[in-house]
């Protein structure tokens, strides 16, 4: 994986409840656990990428995840 793109889970809503903790919704889990199912599907026959690709690009999604919840919950 050679190009880097922009993380998109820069576009998950995040919510702060009145205790001051943050959270995603759980349809908006359910439709990222199918988007990350479905980029597995489509790069299995792609030899340039390894498991280790798959999962670089999923801790940087999930940073960017932490990331904004972090600046939400201020």
């Amino acid at each position: 994986m050679s190009a880097k793109t922009p993380p998109v889970t820069h576009d998950i809503p995040i919510f702060r409840d009145p205790a001051g903790q943050t959270y995603i919704p759980t349809t908006v889990v359910a439709l990222l656990l199918r988007a990350m199912a479905g980029c597995c599907r489509d790069l299995e026959t792609d030899n340039d990428t390894t498991l280790a690709d798959i999962a670089e690009v999923l801790e940087q999604e999930a940073d960017t995840i932490d990331c904004r919840a972090i600046e939400r919950a201020r």
